[in-house]
């Protein structure tokens, strides 16, 4: 009888190992990288673009990203980057 409650143990723990990564939300990393490309596919293209850790914010379905960009023509601009931790979408707006 052991036995057969440690096969079944066994099973399900392995099942919850393999499915556990499709289950997990994306990270904060990766909200970072998909917010900084998407800035970057601007045009003209920023010279630079940066995530300001200290503004970044966290709800229970967004990551909320103040971005800093620096321009070629060395003017600065701030965005407000949104990401979707459902669906992985990014929104870019005008900062302040």
């Amino acid at each position: 009888m052991k036995r057969a409650s440690s096969l079944t143990f066994i099973a399900i723990a392995s099942l919850l190992a393999v499915g556990s990564p499709a289950l997990a939300k994306p990270s904060i990393q990766n909200g970072k990288s998909a917010c900084t490309a998407e800035a970057k596919k601007a045009t003209p293209s920023p010279k630079s673009v940066r995530v300001d850790d200290q503004a970044t914010r966290v709800t229970s379905d967004a990551y909320i990203f103040t971005l800093r960009i620096k321009n070629e023509d060395a003017s600065k601009a701030t965005a407000i980057c949104t990401f979707n931790v459902q669906d992985s979408g990014v929104t870019l707006a005008a900062g302040e």
